[in-house]
């Protein structure tokens, strides 16, 4: 009982956790293209359309209840849940780095010593579902 309790708390928990990056991942390009834009940047164009399309991948939102239950009643949801997390994380972190790119490529033209280069932005990287699906079936 106690670990069907624990199993439902993390899956509420990873999901409503890749909710709220989205949501803060969004809130954070928004502010720095704002300010971008505000204190006209070189570059600041570049950084509004990145920013454009980083939105549009992040305004999609997972239901947490939903897909909770489903894993509750049909046991390979669960399976679902796994990729979809596994595949929004890396396709954010595929959106991001190009925003943050441009964005560190702007801050360096407005000033020469900035240090940051675009290539520390690491991406996630896009695992082979098939493999997940294979361990999860091979676990004990």
């Amino acid at each position: 009982m106690l670990a069907n309790a624990l199993y439902i708390y993390v899956l509420y928990d990873l999901v409503a956790r890749r909710n709220s990056r989205t949501e803060r991942s969004a809130l954070t390009a928004a502010v720095f293209s704002d300010l971008a834009s505000t204190l006209d940047m070189p570059g600041s164009q570049m950084v509004r359309i990145r920013y454009d399309e980083l939105r549009q991948v992040n305004e999609e939102k997972r239901s947490v209840g939903l897909n909770v239950l489903g894993a509750i009643v049909m046991p390979f949801h669960i399976l679902y849940v796994y990729y979809f997390l596994n595949k929004d994380f890396a396709s954010h972190s595929y959106m991001e780095s190009p925003f943050f790119g441009e964005l560190s490529t702007s801050l360096k033209s407005a000033d020469p010593y900035y240090a940051a280069r675009p290539e520390e932005f690491r991406r996630i990287p896009n695992r082979s579902t098939p493999l997940y699906v294979i361990l999860f079936f091979s676990s004990p």
